[in-house]
């Protein structure tokens, strides 16, 4: 289920941006881009992702297991969002967030959404 391909993330956004270089060209792709860092700073060293029919952006794996997946979003204003993470819990039990600028904090089934600078803090 943790596959090895890799994503790329900029450790210095500004940098990349003043360079030329687009890493992120949306909202959505720099507040996963933020994410990732706050997981790398938080001491997160098995940071990996997973695509099946849909995809999970983040997967934390702890003494060779899944632990925690995250999915980020801007809004969760599209099913989609949460479709991989359903995908994930069928085959594991672990923690699973949606993390988001909406406004409301939520369960949706076993996904607890949170907004993203409220989990940031609570690290």
């Amino acid at each position: 289920m943790v596959r090895g391909e890799k994503k790329v993330y900029s450790v210095d956004q500004g940098l990349s941006n003043g360079v030329g270089y687009r890493l992120n060209q949306n909202l959505g792709s720099l507040l996963e881009n933020a994410v990732y860092l706050e997981l790398r700073r938080y001491g997160e060293k098995s940071i990996f992702y997973y695509y099946g029919k849909n995809e999970v952006d983040f997967l934390i794996v702890q003494d060779n297991e899944v632990r925690k997946a995250y999915q980020v979003s801007f809004t969760l204003n599209d099913e989609k969002e949460v479709k991989g993470l359903r995908e994930v819990l069928k085959r594991r039990k672990v923690e699973a967030y949606v993390l988001t600028f909406d406004d409301d904090e939520r369960e949706i089934e076993d996904i607890k959404v949170r907004k993203v600078w409220k989990w940031m803090l609570s690290l």
